[in-house]
C-alpha cells in the first residue's frame, strides 16, 4: 500500500440566477468520500481475508 498526498482542485462553475440564488455544478461523478478507490479495496481485501 502506497501512503502518499494526492490533492485534485475542481473548478466548477457558478450561476447567480435573477432572484439573487447562487447554483454551483455538481462534482464529476464517483467523488463521494476522503479516500481513493485502492484504499477501499484494500481495507475490504483486508476484511475478507481475515
Amino acid at each position: 500500500m502506497i501512503c502518499r498526498p494526492h490533492t485534485v482542485l475542481y473548478r466548477r462553475e457558478r450561476w447567480l440566477t435573477p432572484d439573487g440564488r447562487a447554483v454551483v455544478a455538481e462534482l464529476p461523478a464517483g467523488n463521494s468520500g476522503h479516500f481513493g478507490a485502492a484504499l477501499h479495496r484494500f481495507v475490504l481485501a483486508q476484511y475478507l481475508g481475515g
